[in-house]
């Protein structure tokens, strides 16, 4: 069998949890939220598979 690395994405997996948490807790709570294109950054790695 080969093993070879894959090209991943990495995403901000805590910031996207954070945003994703604090605007259920505001729809759960009824409380208004701004809306605003933020902007998460993804890298793409790039390994032996591409």
């Amino acid at each position: 069998m080969i093993n070879v690395p894959l090209t991943t994405v990495s995403q901000p997996i805590e910031q996207l949890g954070r945003i994703s948490v604090e605007r259920l807790l505001a729809l759960i709570s009824g409380t208004r939220y701004q809306y605003d294109e933020q902007d998460l950054h993804s890298e793409l790695i790039i390994r032996a598979s591409a």
